[in-house]
C-alpha cells in the first residue's frame, strides 16, 4: 500500500512536470504548433482556440481532447494553447493578443483576473471575437458564458454521498475536518457545500473541526491531518478540497490503520486512486467529466456563433460519484478497464 501511495505522489509530480515541458518555447508559439507556425485554416473554417493554464494532467488533458474533438466535428480549426510558465496569466494574455491578430473568431480562456484581462477581452470583442471562459469565471461583464465546475454543488454532492455512506454504516457522529490549497477561492464554496450536505443529510450530530491549507503539498496536508487527529482522535470524516490534500488522506488512513473507520474521498479516477479505494484507503471517489467540459465549451461557442445564447451563463460540469461497492458499474463512465484493477 505504501508503495502505491508513493507511486501516486510521483505520478502527480510527473504529470505536472510533463505539463510544463510540453508548452511552447515562447508565448507566441502556441502548444502543438511547431515554431509558432499555425496551419492555414481551410476556406471559410472558423478558427477557435482554448487558452489554458497548462498542458496535460488528469484535469486539462481530457478537456483539451473534448474541445478539439468537438471543434473538429464542426469543421473548425481548433487549437489548444498554453503559456510557457504554468498558470501565467500574463503569458496567456499575450497568447490571446496573438489569437486576435491571427484572426481567431473564438477565444475560450481560463482567465482568473478580470482586471488583467479586461483590456484584451475588450479588444477581442471590438474585433468581432466571441470570448467565453473555461474553469474560471471572470463574470458576464467580460465573458459571453463560462463552463466549469459548480464548486458549491460539487462539494454538496460529495458531502451528501459521504453522509449517506456513514448513515448506512451506522456511524453515530460525524467529526469533520478539511484541507484546501488556500482560503479566498472557489474552494471555500466547495468546502461549505460539503459541510452543509453533512449537516443536512447525516443522521447524527456533525461537529466541524475546522479547515486548514496546504499550498498544494501532500506532505503538509498529512502533517496537518496528524496534528488535528492528535487533538481530536474522534475525527472520522475528511474532505481534501484539492488533489494533494486528498492524496494525503490515503496516507493518513494507512498510517493509522483506519480503513473502514475514516471517511475520505479520492481526487479522481486514476487507476492508482481506484486501487487505493478498493484497498480501503479511500471510502468514496469523485471524477469531473472533464472530456465533457471540453465538449461543452465548443458547444457553447457554437451556440454563440450561430447567434443564440446558452440557456444559462455558467454551464456546470457533471460530477461522477462512486465507491468500492458500485465501482464496477461506473468503470465505463470513468474510462477504466476492469482488468486494470486488483479486485478483493
Amino acid at each position: 500500500m505504501k508503495k502505491q501511495i508513493a507511486f501516486l505522489l510521483i505520478l502527480i509530480l510527473t504529470l505536472g512536470m510533463a505539463g510544463c515541458a510540453s508548452v511552447p518555447a515562447s508565448p507566441s508559439a502556441p502548444a502543438g504548433s511547431p515554431g509558432g507556425s499555425l496551419p492555414a485554416a481551410e476556406d471559410g473554417a472558423v478558427k477557435a482556440v482554448m487558452i489554458s493554464v497548462m498542458a496535460g494532467g488528469s484535469y486539462w488533458a481530457p478537456i483539451e481532447k473534448g474541445w478539439l474533438d468537438q471543434c473538429e466535428s464542426y469543421g473548425w480549426q481548433g487549437e489548444y494553447w498554453t503559456p510557457v510558465t504554468t498558470n501565467s496569466q500574463t503569458e496567456m494574455i499575450e497568447l490571446a493578443e496573438s489569437a486576435i491578430s491571427q484572426g481567431y473568431k473564438i477565444l475560450c480562456v481560463c482567465g482568473t483576473d478580470a482586471n488583467m484581462w479586461a483590456d484584451v477581452v475588450g479588444r477581442a470583442k471590438e474585433a468581432g471575437c466571441i470570448v467565453l471562459g473555461v474553469a474560471a469565471d471572470m463574470g458576464p461583464e467580460l465573458l459571453e458564458c463560462c463552463v466549469g465546475p459548480d464548486y458549491y454543488t460539487m462539494g454538496y454532492e460529495s458531502g451528501q454521498y459521504m453522509a449517506n455512506m456513514m448513515n448506512e454504516d451506522g456511524v453515530a457522529e460525524c467529526n469533520f475536518f478539511s484541507i484546501q490549497t488556500m482560503f479566498g477561492s472557489g474552494q471555500d464554496d466547495q468546502r461549505q457545500g460539503f459541510l452543509d450536505a453533512l449537516k443536512d443529510t447525516f443522521a447524527g450530530p456533525v461537529t466541524d473541526l475546522g479547515a486548514d491549507t496546504n499550498d498544494s503539498s501532500a506532505s503538509v496536508a498529512q502533517d496537518k491531518l496528524n496534528a488535528t487527529y492528535l487533538v481530536n482522535p474522534g475525527m472520522n470524516a475528511y474532505y481534501g478540497v484539492e488533489t494533494y490534500a486528498m492524496v494525503a488522506g490515503a496516507s493518513f488512513v494507512e498510517e493509522h490503520g483506519l480503513q473502514g473507520e475514516f471517511y475520505c474521498a479520492t481526487p479522481d479516477a486514476e487507476v492508482e486512486n481506484l486501487q487505493l479505494l478498493l484497498d480501503g484507503a479511500y471510502t468514496q471517489g469523485g471524477q469531473l467529466d472533464c472530456y465533457g467540459e471540453g465538449i461543452s465549451c465548443a458547444e457553447a461557442a457554437k451556440t454563440l456563433l450561430d447567434g443564440g445564447k446558452p440557456e444559462v451563463y455558467y454551464i456546470p460540469v457533471r460530477l461522477v460519484l462512486f465507491d468500492a461497492d458500485n465501482l464496477r458499474e461506473k468503470l465505463d463512465e470513468l474510462g477504466v478497464a476492469e482488468t486494470e484493477l486488483n479486485w478483493p
